[in-house]
């Protein structure tokens, strides 16, 4: 099932979860310097996912997640976000894919599975 909010994006139920989980990594690391900046970009998040189609699970995601697991060295929840992106393409006529990663194993696999993918901080991103 697809909650439709916009026509130009969408993103696995649990792309929120996996964000934010990088966010306060990032903090703990030290990228993000201070708490107000952390809820800042937490802001801009939540902002940006409302403004975004959200898949939500469905059996044949999970079939193709186990899949993906047997053919990348990938973890868990990133095979099921490719496996999201695949299913959203497969079942909604006209969708193009554009899955952007900032994992580098996750891209490789997503490569082979996806025409379009940007890996974060390698490959250029264009806005349009």
């Amino acid at each position: 099932k697809i909650k439709r909010r916009s026509t130009d994006h969408a993103v696995a139920f649990i792309a929120g979860l996996e964000a934010t989980a990088a966010l306060h990594r990032l903090r703990r690391q030290g990228s993000i310097e201070s708490d107000p900046l952390l809820k800042r970009a937490r802001a801009s998040l939540a902002r940006l996912l409302t403004k975004t189609d959200v898949v939500s699970f469905a059996p044949s995601i999970f079939g193709e997640a186990k899949a993906l697991v047997s053919r990348y060295p990938l973890r868990a929840l990133d095979s099921l976000q490719l496996a999201f992106c695949k299913e959203l393409v497969t079942r909604v006529p006209g969708m193009e894919s554009l899955f952007v990663t900032a994992d580098g194993k996750l891209a490789a696999a997503a490569r082979n599975e996806l025409s379009n993918v940007i890996l974060l901080g390698q490959d250029e991103v264009r806005s349009s």
